[in-house]
């Protein structure tokens, strides 16, 4: 794994679990409700991503833009994007949390 990818991987990892820790120390939620948020959060970030990635790089594109700056804007658009792969579960969420830690 390259370092950009790592560090990706890593800010990934970090971003998704300190939105997520503050619902697992909230005794008065369920388990299920935080996974709802969670999969809602996804979809919501992925879609708004999706959409303003296709814009920015259209208008970019436009402008002449150096195709390293494209490749930079889109991959910390990834970052959004990517906040909450691999959390489909609470297992995985705790299992790719326990792997990263220490990055």
């Amino acid at each position: 794994m390259t370092t950009a990818n790592h560090m990706r991987t890593f800010l990934n990892i970090y971003i998704g679990s300190c939105f997520l820790i503050k619902f697992y120390s909230n005794p008065n939620l369920a388990r299920s409700i935080i996974q709802d948020i969670i999969d809602s959060t996804h979809d919501f970030l992925n879609n708004v991503a999706s959409s303003v990635n296709s814009s920015i790089i259209f208008y970019l594109k436009s402008k002449s833009v150096d195709q390293n700056i494209l490749k930079k804007v889109q991959s910390k658009l990834k970052i959004l994007k990517e906040s909450f792969k691999g959390m489909e579960t609470e297992y995985f969420w705790l299992k790719k949390f326990q792997m990263n830690i220490f990055i």
